[in-house]
Order: structure tokens, then C-alpha cells, then sequence
């Protein structure tokens, strides 16, 4: 991995991932910068969610490696990969509609009682395994700090939803939200976790164009207010090229362009390949 002057949250070095015979992701390189919006875009099966999932644990590239800051996370499971920052909404929208809203982002929050299993309470506790495991054992039986720690999340999911323009939809069943609002409530769990990366794929899928427009204003006071870093995979262009601050484009596996949206959407290659002669001479505000 080489050494940037720029200070960057996310490095992907010569990244691959093949799956049998067919390579879905080949030599794939980026470097995020931390604060930045940054956009992935080209033709459905381009490999852009694999990249996501590779990121997120779900897949182990075959080869090259995925950076978080200074640290090589591509070994680890999806839920350690939550620990270090990572958080990401998927495709097809996955909430748990029978709960409320606020149960939603609760359930998102509960990666954080891994802190109190054995293997953690060691990190802290000089006796035996067996002592530290006993002592793990009649806190959750009491539930001893569980209450305080139970209505602190409820606080942290009241401020985020509030900050979301949510907060009235906290006690209703997420799956009688307005599409719209389930996408929003998708992002706000995924901001539960504390993210320093947020991943969004397609997140503006199914939107019309004054919900996009809203969406977009919603990702930059996310990125302003909550202090993340925006890595989003989106085939609405007006929504790309008028958030995005850099945009990588992929063709079977390959990246084949990267930059501002101005340099994109007037790369003979990109609009060869996925936007068309339309795009070229269009100004995005």
C-alpha cells in the first residue's frame, strides 16, 4: 500500500474476486478520503455491490487487500467489520417491518453488547477465563447496567431520527412507512452503529425525482452533521453527478474511469459504455 499525503479512511490495494472461472472484480484500487462523498457507477453486473460486500466481510477477496485507515480488515467477519467503523443499506430494503422505528436502530445498536462477552471482560480483568466468564454470566442475569444502557441507545436513536426529520414515525411499524421513509429508516439504522464509513447502495432506487432531490440533501447533512465519510453505488446519474464529489466507474470488474463528475460524464469511455451521448453536455446543479 503506498503512503498518501491526503489522509484517507479507506484504501483498497489491487483488490480481486473471483468466483470459479468467472472474475467479478479484477485489480480494483481506490482510496477514499475521509469526508468525502464519493461515488461507484456503471452497468448492472459491473461488480460494484461485490465490491460492498468485500468490504463488508461478506465475500474474502481472492486477491489484494481492503484498508480501514491503517488497518487490514478484509480477514475479519462482517460483525467485527461493524466494530471498526463500517456500516452499510443494501439493494433491497431489509427492515424489520413488525417493529417500530426506533426498535429498528435499538436492534442495530446491539452489536455493542459484544463489549460485556467474556472474551471482552478479559481484555479488562486479570483473573481466569472461568472467573471473567462467571462474572459475565451474573451480570447478564441481573442485567446489571443493562437499563442504563438500554435507555442511552433509546436517547442516541431519538437524536438521530430527529435529526432525520423521523422522529414522529419512532413508534409506528417500520413496514407501514411510505417507501421513502423506509429508505430513510434503512440509513438511520445504518448510522446506529457509529459509523466512520457509510456505504449506500442505491439508495435513491425507486424515488422519484423530489424524493431524490430530498435524498441528496439528506446524504450531505449526514455527512456534515453525523461526520462520515459517503461511499455510494447509484444508477440515477442526476442524484450522482449532482452529490458526489469524485466518481469511480466500473466495466466487467475493471475500473475504466475516475473523477469529478465533470471529467465523467465527459469520458468518451463512460459514455461509451454506460451514459450514452445525452450525458455529455448536461449541467447538473
Amino acid at each position: 500500500m503506498e503512503n498518501n499525503q491526503q489522509k484517507d479512511i479507506m484504501t483498497i490495494d489491487h483488490m480481486t474476486m473471483r468466483f470459479g472461472g468467472l472474475v467479478a472484480v479484477e485489480d480494483f484500487k481506490a482510496s477514499i478520503e475521509q469526508g468525502e462523498i464519493l461515488g461507484l457507477i456503471g452497468p448492472n453486473g459491473a461488480g460494484k455491490t461485490t465490491i460492498f460486500n468485500v468490504i463488508t466481510g461478506v465475500y474474502k477477496p481472492t486477491h489484494g487487500h481492503v484498508y480501514l485507515e491503517d488497518k487490514i480488515i478484509d480477514e475479519y467477519e462482517p460483525h467485527f467489520i461493524t466494530h471498526f467503523g463500517i456500516a452499510r443499506t443494501f439493494q433491497n430494503i431489509r427492515l424489520f417491518k413488525t417493529m417500530t422505528v426506533i426498535e429498528n436502530l435499538q436492534a442495530a445498536m446491539h452489536y455493542e453488547l459484544a463489549n460485556t462477552k467474556p472474551d471482552k471482560v478479559m481484555n479488562k480483568w486479570k483473573g481466569t477465563k472461568k472467573e471473567a466468564t462467571d462474572l459475565w454470566f451474573w451480570k447478564s442475569i441481573f442485567k446489571l447496567g443493562y437499563f442504563k444502557k438500554e435507555r442511552e441507545q433509546r436517547e442516541r436513536a431519538e437524536f438521530i431520527l430527529e435529526k432525520l426529520g423521523m422522529l414522529k414515525h419512532k413508534d409506528e411499524p417500520a413496514g407501514s412507512l411510505p417507501y421513502g421513509e423506509q429508505r430513510k429508516l434503512e440509513i438511520a439504522r445504518a448510522l446506529a452503529t457509529t459509523p466512520k464509513l457509510l456505504l449506500l447502495d442505491e439508495p435513491a432506487a425507486g424515488m422519484n425525482p423530489s424524493e431524490s432531490v430530498a435524498l441528496m440533501n439528506l446524504v450531505r447533512k449526514i455527512r456534515d452533521e453525523f461526520d462520515v465519510t459517503v461511499f455510494l453505488i447509484e444508477h440515477d446519474m442526476k442524484f450522482v453527478m449532482g452529490l458526489c464529489e469524485r466518481i469511480i466507474v466500473l466495466d466487467y470488474g475493471r475500473e475504466i474511469a475516475m473523477g469529478k463528475p465533470e471529467e465523467i460524464r465527459s469520458n468518451p469511455k463512460v459514455i461509451e459504455a454506460y451514459l450514452g451521448e445525452e450525458w455529455k453536455d448536461v449541467v447538473v446543479n
